[in-house]
């Protein structure tokens, strides 16, 4: 299982810390084994929409008691994973 955690404590260790599970996505929009994925996720307030290869698959997920600020925790269950080009920009 991959994905996103969003904390809702900065203080815990990300391996230990309750994370609010958030929604599934609308579809199924990664890209083959081998080949990189981009993904950008906004979170306005407590909600959070995701896009996947510029595909939207979470739309304004709400996430009650998301903090305005935290941890980002990179999440994979098993086997072999690499991230690269990771940019984080504040919203206006």
């Amino acid at each position: 299982m991959s994905g996103i955690a969003l904390a809702a404590s900065p203080k815990l260790d990300p391996l230990v810390r309750e994370v609010r599970a958030g929604v599934l996505p609308r579809r199924q929009a990664d890209r083959p084994i081998g080949a990189w994925n981009l993904m950008e996720v906004v979170a306005r307030g407590d909600k959070v929409t995701i896009l996947l290869n510029g595909d939207e698959v979470v739309h304004e997920a709400p996430l009650p008691g998301l903090p305005p600020r935290g941890p980002i925790v990179l999440q994979h269950g098993t086997g072999r994973i690499q991230f690269r080009n990771l940019f984080v920009q504040p919203l206006e």
